[in-house]
């Protein structure tokens, strides 16, 4: 994901109307290069090829560790983050631009939060 050469030549390659952005490192939690390479750099290399390729719609998957400690449980969607790890921060980091990118260039882009999908759903606060 962090060589950008390589993810624009995918786009141009395939074509995708829709992107599922999963990709994400955290083999070392004390890797913290590595993890702003894929989770900073490749979420930005995801969103500039998505907006110059046409892209529908990106999804990015997010985890529940960009909240940090959860002082409640299950987690609102409005829980301020906190994230304290390599890769809760990193990825925390990497939704801000892509966040930025709908901002400011209407790239059709949206969070999914997984620990919803097994979750009560019933929770007032959970999309």
């Amino acid at each position: 994901m962090a060589d950008e050469v390589l993810v624009d030549d995918v786009f141009k390659d395939f074509q995708p109307d829709y992107v599922i952005h999963s990709a994400a490192a955290y083999k070392d939690p004390m890797d913290w290069s590595e993890d702003s390479r894929t989770n900073v750099i490749g979420s930005v290399n995801v969103a500039k090829a998505a907006l110059e390729n046409g892209v529908q719609r990106l999804i990015n998957f997010q985890t529940a560790l960009c909240y940090g400690r959860p002082t409640s449980i299950p987690i609102p969607i409005d829980h301020p983050t906190q994230p304290f790890t390599s890769y809760g921060i990193s990825k925390t980091a990497g939704e801000a631009y892509l966040h930025e990118f709908r901002v400011a260039y209407s790239l059709s882009a949206i969070g999914k939060y997984l620990w919803t999908t097994a979750c009560n759903r019933t929770h007032p606060h959970i999309l």
